[in-house]
């Protein structure tokens, strides 16, 4: 399970980049007044790129809702959150620079964009997860808590 999660996380950061460079083609043709042809082409291209990304944050999500990571030692929770970590980071960076299009551009992208935004923040939420979980002391602190919370709903009232 920790193998496809490490894959589909680099894949997803693969296509983070490839948005980003996607928008940056096309931000430069836009602040050159390139040839509409050329436009065209580079805006089509830039929403493949968000598409693709949308499409794999989404599978890479699936894949850490189903899977068991009860098994995974502290060691494997780490290399994950630091590949979920890079993944949230690079789509960040993408999404900042996207809103820095012009209006006209924004209304085509807008519900696109938040998409990605929304997946990138659950990712996050996974990112951090993993980082308790592989921190061992974290762990037992919570699953301390846990036991105390439980034994106190358990103990009846007075």
């Amino acid at each position: 399970m920790a193998l496809p999660l490490r894959e589909l996380s680099v894949t997803v950061q693969r296509e983070a980049v490839s948005a980003q460079m996607a928008y940056w083609s096309l931000a430069e043709d836009v602040g050159q007044k390139r040839f509409q042809f050329v436009l065209w082409l580079k805006t089509r291209t830039l929403n493949s790129a968000m598409e693709r990304l949308v499409e794999k944050q989404q599978s890479l999500l699936d894949l850490l809702r189903q899977g068991p990571q009860a098994q995974f030692g502290p060691e494997v929770f780490l290399k994950i959150a630091n590949d979920l970590g890079n993944v949230v980071s690079l789509t960040n960076s993408f999404i900042d620079e996207a809103y820095d299009m012009p209006v006209d551009c924004l209304s085509v992208w807008s519900p696109r964009l938040e998409k990605i935004s929304d997946l990138n923040s659950y990712l996050d939420n996974f990112a951090e997860s993993f980082r308790i979980a592989a921190d061992e002391a974290c762990t037992a602190l919570l699953a301390d808590m846990a036991n105390k919370i439980t034994a106190d709903a358990l103990t009846p009232a007075h």
